[in-house]
């Protein structure tokens, strides 16, 4: 009985979130010729309702924020849509503007939001992203696992988990994780750097299958670090489904990461 009231509420929230994120946002930021007329206030507004209906699901110790993240090494990201981060071992890194810079040691995930994308779009999108997932990859070297233990990202659950939220991807979708693949084979992007979910809020959803577990967040094979052939990608293709997985996903990937203790002189040094 319990798990059928929490899957009520989840679906509720999912719905007003699928709302607010197309009808509401559609109604406040565009004017009766359906032309856009406040880009960056439209971008806040589906992004606040993101990290909103993001919250119903993850752990209370990961914080949601947006800006920049930061390497020990110096390198900086393009600006991050949702960061998940782990608000009370990461300090506040914030400049006159207000833009904020998290240390990549400390970031669990990375999410884009987007309205409707063609198919090209999504592919970009998705290359991006894997950009971000790259410098977010970086562990500083005197960095430690809160429990004393050494710390890398060398295991797949210490990945960050990265994500893209859409309100509908255009065209017919059969084939495309064969797309996404083969793209992300053309650019040279590795494993470890491929997105972990994307959900369209038209009840669409990728994510991958694996032999031994079924479906989860991660795009290549287990107990191997060597990243080989990866798993194959997974269609999702009804909203409930869709939304169970993606919370279901996002909060074990989340959970099943170390976390970490920041070499601070590293980052002031570098």
């Amino acid at each position: 009985m319990s798990n059928s009231i929490i899957k009520k509420i989840l679906n509720q929230k999912a719905k007003r979130f699928r709302g607010a994120f197309s009808d509401d946002a559609k109604d406040l930021y565009f004017g009766d010729d359906e032309k856009l007329f406040h880009a960056a206030e439209y971008g806040r507004f589906r992004e606040s309702i993101a990290s909103d209906f993001l919250r119903l699901f993850i752990p209370r110790y990961i914080s949601i924020g947006n800006g920049f993240i930061v390497s020990s090494k110096n390198e900086r990201s393009t600006q991050c849509d949702v960061i998940f981060y782990d608000g009370e071992l990461t300090p506040l890194i914030q400049d006159d503007h207000n833009n904020q810079f998290f240390p990549s040691d400390s970031i669990k995930g990375i999410g884009e939001v987007k309205s409707d994308l063609t198919q090209r779009e999504l592919l970009d999108a998705l290359l991006k992203l894997s950009k971000t997932k790259r410098i977010a990859h970086e562990i500083g070297l005197g960095s430690v696992g809160s429990n004393g233990d050494e710390y890398s990202r060398l295991h797949f659950t210490d990945y960050a988990y990265s994500f893209l939220i859409c309100n509908k991807i255009k065209g017919n979708l059969e084939g495309l994780g064969e797309k996404i693949e083969k793209y992300y084979h053309e650019n040279g992007v590795e494993n470890q750097y491929r997105h972990s979910f994307i959900l369209s809020l038209d009840g669409n959803a990728l994510c991958y299958k694996s032999k031994n577990i079924g479906v989860c967040a991660y795009p290549f094979t287990f107990g191997n670090d060597d990243y080989p052939t990866g798993n194959p990608t997974h269609h999702i293709s009804t909203f409930d489904e869709a939304i169970t997985a993606f919370a279901q996903l996002t909060y074990v990937a989340l959970t099943s990461q170390q976390r970490v203790i920041i070499n601070w002189v590293e980052y002031i040094n570098s």
